[in-house]
């Protein structure tokens, strides 16, 4: 017999907007079961789900690019992808060079994907099925370098856009902490930090400013400025000194979850050179 789920179960299976490296691509996730839309930053979806069979299986989804063709799903289980081809087994090796193991045990699925080099690179969203773990979608066609660069941008989110970071609009009536286009950025979250210091009174999304964005795309939101702002700031790329997207980057040093991060990613990628 199936029963529906309560007002709880489906705030808290209610996903964020797909967060995205190529600077323009948005995914929806539609689950096994009667998915029903709500409005949470660009795209979301609040999901019904039966916690036997979908903690089983892998969560179906639906890219919104044409282009974007899914070539496999893969259940992930203590940061062990379980049943992948040879091929798609490289993939996840690839992912496992580069991601800790903190951020390894946190993805419970792995998407293979593919729209030709260089374009999609990577994605990660909050699972409909546990709102603690993510969906990572990879493109085969991209296991190079700059894979690299788009899964620590990935890792960025996985730290900061969890639960216990971020609350999806409608999860509650009101946002004790900063409230942002993806979200309510809890109160004394990096995030939350992050916004009250470089967006304040500054509208998502921003204008395009060399001296105060590392990106154009940082530019989009606070949450990808700050995923960009920690992507240089692990892999040492050259900011303009005196800027405040050098201060951006910067703000990373004062924060010991993120300096434990970049050492764990540095001693992954080393190790794997």
């Amino acid at each position: 017999m199936r029963h529906a789920p309560s007002r709880t179960t489906l705030l808290l299976a209610v996903l964020l907007a797909v967060l995205l490296l190529d600077y323009r691509r948005i995914v929806s996730v539609v689950s096994a079961v009667s998915p029903a839309r709500t409005d949470i930053g660009t795209a979301v979806v609040a999901t019904r789900t039966e916690g036997g069979y979908a903690a089983r299986n892998t969560e179906k989804v639906r890219y919104s690019e044409d282009t974007l063709q899914l070539l496999a799903s893969y259940r992930v289980a203590d940061g062990r992808v379980v049943d992948a081809s040879e091929a798609d087994l490289a993939v996840w090796r690839k992912v496992q060079r580069v991601l800790p193991d903190d951020a390894l045990v946190a993805i419970r699925q792995l998407n293979v994907v593919t729209d030709g080099a260089a374009n999609t690179l990577a994605m990660v969203h909050r699972s409909t099925v546990d709102p603690r773990a993510w969906v990572l979608s990879v493109d085969r066609a991209d296991l190079d370098d700059g894979l690299t660069a788009t899964l620590v941008h990935e890792y960025a989110h996985l730290l900061s856009l969890d639960p216990a970071h971020l609350r999806a609009h409608g999860a509650a009536k009101t946002c004790s902490g900063r409230d942002l286009q993806i979200g309510c950025a809890l109160a004394g979250s990096e995030l939350g930090r992050f916004a009250d210091r470089f967006w304040s009174g500054v509208p998502e999304p921003a204008a395009f400013d060399r001296a105060r964005f590392v990106s154009e795309y940082a530019a989009s939101s606070v949450h990808e400025d700050f995923a960009e702002s920690f992507m240089t700031w692990v892999l040492g790329s050259t900011v303009r000194k005196g800027t405040v997207a050098a201060e951006k980057v910067a703000f990373f040093d004062g924060e010991p979850t993120y300096v434990a991060a970049k050492a764990a990613v540095r001693a992954k990628t080393s190790a794997a050179s």
